[in-house]
C-alpha cells in the first residue's frame, strides 16, 4: 500500500512539473508572438498541413502546430497539448518574417521573426524568402 502511495505521489509530481513547464515555454516563447499577431482568416487556397515542428528561440515545439500558409500570412494554430497550457493561434504576416541567411538544410529554414530566430519546415518558411 506504501509503494503504490509514493508511486502515485511520484506521478502527480512529474505531471505537475510537466504541465509547469508547457507553460513556461508558452509564457517565454509564444506570449510575445499572440500579442503582436492576432490570428486573421486564411484565404481558400492556403496550404494547410498539420503537426509541424518549429523551434522558436531554442525552444522545440515538436509537432505542436498545424500551418497554414496562405499569400498574407503564416498562420499557426496550435495543437491540443499546447492549447490546454494556454497557446493560442498567430497569423504572421510575411513582411515580419525575414530570412536569414545561412547554411541551407533540404528540410529546415531559419527565419527571424520580431528579433526572435525560428527554425521551421523548409515548404511553408520558403515563401518569406520571396
Amino acid at each position: 500500500m506504501t509503494i503504490a502511495i509514493v508511486i502515485v505521489a511520484i506521478v502527480a509530481v512529474d505531471f505537475v512539473l510537466a504541465i509547469a513547464a508547457f507553460r513556461f515555454v508558452v509564457a517565454r516563447a509564444w506570449r510575445p508572438f499572440e500579442s503582436r499577431f492576432p490570428p486573421t482568416p486564411t484565404t481558400p487556397d492556403a496550404v494547410v498541413r498539420t503537426a509541424q515542428t518549429f523551434i522558436i528561440d531554442r525552444l522545440p515545439f515538436a509537432r505542436a502546430f498545424d500551418v497554414a500558409v496562405d499569400e498574407a500570412c503564416l498562420h499557426l494554430t496550435p495543437r491540443r497539448l499546447w492549447r490546454l497550457v494556454g497557446a493560442r493561434p498567430i497569423s504572421v504576416p510575411w513582411e515580419a518574417v525575414v530570412p536569414d541567411p545561412g547554411p541551407e538544410s533540404p528540410r529546415w529554414r531559419t527565419v527571424t521573426i520580431d528579433g526572435v530566430p525560428m527554425a521551421g519546415p523548409r515548404w511553408c518558411l520558403d515563401l518569406a524568402a520571396r
